[in-house]
C-alpha cells in the first residue's frame, strides 16, 4: 500500500472515531438529563408519599384517641347504668314498703304497728 492510502485510511478512521466520540458524548448528556428528570420525579413522588403517610398516621392517631375516649365513655356509662340499677332497686323496695303501709292504713291497723314489722 502506498503511504498516501495509509494516511487517507488513518484520517478516515480518525473521522469515524471522532464522530463516534461526539455521538457518545451526546448520548451521555441525554442519559444524564433523563437521569436528572427521573430523580426529580422520584423525589416528587417520594415527597407525596411521605405526606400521605404522615396524614394517614395523623388520622390513625386521631382514631386511637377517639377510640380511647369512646372506651372511657362506655365504661362510665356502664358504671352509671349499675348505679341506676341500684337506685331502681332501692326505689322498688321503697315502693314495696309504701304499698304495704298503704294497705295497712287502708285496713285500719295502726301505722306504728306496721312500721315496727
Amino acid at each position: 500500500p502506498k503511504p498516501e492510502r495509509i494516511i487517507q485510511s488513518i484520517k478516515l478512521d480518525r473521522q469515524k472515531l471522532k464522530a463516534k466520540l461526539v455521538r457518545s458524548v451526546q448520548d451521555s448528556k441525554t442519559l444524564q438529563n433523563q437521569l436528572h428528570d427521573t430523580q426529580e420525579a422520584l423525589e416528587r413522588e417520594s415527597a407525596g408519599l411521605a405526606k400521605r403517610v404522615r396524614e394517614a398516621l395523623d388520622r390513625l392517631e386521631e382514631s386511637e384517641i377517639k377510640s380511647h375516649v369512646l372506651e372511657r365513655t362506655a365504661k362510665n356509662m356502664s358504671i352509671q347504668v349499675e348505679e341506676l340499677n341500684v337506685v331502681n332497686k332501692s326505689l322498688e323496695l321503697e315502693n314495696y314498703h309504701l304499698k304495704k303501709l298503704n294497705e295497712t292504713l287502708g285496713s285500719g291497723h295502726s301505722p306504728l304497728k306496721v312500721l315496727k314489722t
